[in-house]
């Protein structure tokens, strides 16, 4: 089973046990991408307890998410829909203090209803403070316990979910959400002790997208800095979800047959296209890409479509399979986009193969994906006129400057460098 020595206050593995699961858990690791994982290849020791449950179940390395920020993913999640069509994205409002969310449509069915309707209690505990009950997410939740400021980290988290469990009916079913937001900046101080990163004696947060790429000549110090935080910030979510796997285990959750599927909901920018972060219009591979870990009580191991759908990992946590799905992402502003019209969305993916169809405004940009996500020669007819692109670009990078709008223009096709040779 799970190899217990890397899970705080764990001496011993659950025994299986055979049956329907009593206890099912869905941890998502928020703004955890896959190759920074030592799971999924990375060579620093960031994800060490993730990396043992793998051992005992099966994983995926390239879930593609459907979308580059919490709204959109995270109802996929929990519905196994896409975009167009559970709705969750931008272009609303869910009140004063989150101007631009749009929440999830009404009527639309959730994990946590379809548990519920099982008999399970159903608990979120989630340190992302988007999982409000205005967003839709927190439908079908029994028990919604959300961090109004994103700052349950650390020791804080896992000292929420044990008191959130302590409250419930131990003989009843159990159907738990966890939000780790560890690896979300502001990425925290990192001890001496660590050795595979430097010391970093304070919180700190990277510049927002293409502020590196502004400074040029600081951009190569910069990514080593975003590289070393982001890491260790990785590394302290797998933490977390030890100790939350601990929590459980001493709980008696894991003493019954159960289900555990672990995974992201999207991923981050670490310099790559001179930008850091994550949101906007960008839909770059860092940021779609993240690890999916599925392991039950019996040792199941249901085959995994290579790439992964976000969609489907709705379908594990439910019931222990993985379809084969459409692999779309999409950042949505309208909420009257047409399910299937792909090019109707301000942003949206699709992929076959080693390529990459992105339609902005409007119009498809290729992406070579063997070649870092390079953007082919563009074709004759293929752009929209320079003028119109212009003013798009600019209003989705509004307030990023005008380096932005430069870049952005120059990876879509329209810049190239001058010519300097006389």
């Amino acid at each position: 089973m799970v190899l217990l020595s890397l899970l705080p206050g764990c001496s011993r593995a659950p025994v299986p046990l055979e049956g329907p699961p009593e206890t099912v858990v869905l941890v998502v690791l928020d703004t955890v991408r896959a190759d920074r994982t030592s799971l999924c290849g990375h060579d620093r020791p960031t994800t060490p307890v993730l990396a043992a449950l793998a051992q005992d179940g099966v994983h995926a390395c390239d879930t593609k998410a459907v979308g580059n920020w919490t709204q959109p993913t995270h109802a996929t999640l929990f519905t196994g829909l896409e975009v167009p069509e559970h709705g969750a994205g931008a272009g609303g409002t869910l009140g004063p203090r989150r101007e631009g969310l749009r929440p999830m449509v009404d009527g639309v069915p959730t994990l946590a209803e379809h548990f519920r309707e099982q008999g399970f209690q159903t608990v979120l505990v989630s340190a992302n403070g988007l999982l409000v009950p205005e967003s839709g997410l927190t439908r079908g939740f029994d028990v919604a316990h959300v961090s109004e400021l994103s700052d349950w980290r650390l020791e804080r988290l896992d000292q929420e979910v044990r008191e959130t469990l302590a409250r419930l009916d131990p003989a009843k079913p159990l159907f738990l959400v966890v939000n780790v937001i560890d690896a979300h900046d502001p990425y925290p101080a990192v001890p001496a002790s660590v050795g595979w990163v430097p010391r970093a004696r304070r919180p700190w947060s990277p510049p927002w997208n293409d502020a590196g790429a502004r400074k040029r000549d600081r951009l190569d110090s910069m990514v080593r800095k975003v590289h070393d935080r982001y890491d260790y910030a990785v590394f302290e979510a797998d933490r977390n979800l030890g100790r939350v796997l601990a929590t459980l285990d001493a709980g008696g959750w894991r003493q019954r047959p159960w289900r555990l599927v672990v995974t992201s909901d999207h991923g981050e920018l670490l310099g790559e296209h001179g930008r850091f972060k994550h949101g906007g219009h960008d839909l770059h591979e860092p940021l779609l890409a993240v690890p999916t870990v599925y392991v039950d009580s019996v040792g199941g191991r249901p085959t995994l479509p290579d790439p992964l759908a976000q969609a489907a990992v709705h379908h594990l946590v439910r019931d222990g399979t993985a379809p084969v799905l459409p692999l779309r992402a999409a950042r949505l502003s309208s909420p009257s986009v047409p399910p299937g019209d792909v090019c109707t969305h301000s942003t949206v993916a699709t992929w076959e193969g080693s390529r990459k169809w992105i339609c902005r405004a409007g119009r498809t940009v290729t992406v070579d994906l063997t070649d870092t996500e390079t953007v082919p020669e563009p074709t004759p007819g293929s752009l929209m006129p320079f003028a119109a692109a212009v003013e798009r670009v600019a209003v989705d990078d509004r307030g990023r400057g005008d380096d932005a709008v430069r870049d952005r223009l120059e990876a879509l096709g329209y810049l190239s460098e001058p010519d300097t040779d006389d």
